[in-house]
């Protein structure tokens, strides 16, 4: 089946882990989620490729199982209370990332992509910290596969 490329939406698959994201819960819906950017703004949130191999595995009638590394990260307040808070929203996430996996609710790709898992590989960690701000990153995998078209 051949798809003509105006056909195809033009979002990336980053966008479309934004949108599985802004269904979570613990995200504040007023909190913006973006693609390789996080700002200087306490609760705001970036979703960031991180360097991988891409293709998994290759099949013979052309289609490949391949992988996306992203860190999820925020901006947040390392004062002594908002330290425990952000150590469990990390907790958290990953639960909640976990949940959706097996009940198999996943990030919506455009076809001719499929995801078949997300998961989570790190626990919630601080990367960069300044006076009274940090930035949180938990890595994640987004497996998925690219049928041959």
């Amino acid at each position: 089946m051949t798809i003509s490329l105006d056909k195809i939406e033009n979002r990336t698959i980053t966008d479309k882990i934004i949108d599985f994201f802004l269904k979570c819960p613990l995200i504040d819906d007023k909190s913006p989620i973006s693609a390789d950017y996080i700002g200087d703004e306490i609760g705001t949130y970036s979703v960031d490729g991180s360097p991988s191999e891409t293709i998994l595995k290759s099949y013979i009638d052309g289609s490949t199982e391949r992988q996306l590394i992203f860190d999820f990260t925020s901006r947040e307040s390392v004062e002594a209370y908002n330290n425990e808070k952000n150590i469990s929203f990390y907790e958290k996430l990953a639960e909640w990332v976990e949940m959706k996996n097996n009940e198999g609710i996943l990030p919506e790709l455009n076809y001719p992509l499929k995801a078949k898992e997300i998961k989570v590989l790190t626990h919630g960690y601080v990367e960069q910290m300044s006076a009274n701000k940090a930035i949180y990153v938990i890595q994640m995998k987004l497996v998925y596969e690219k049928r041959a078209e």
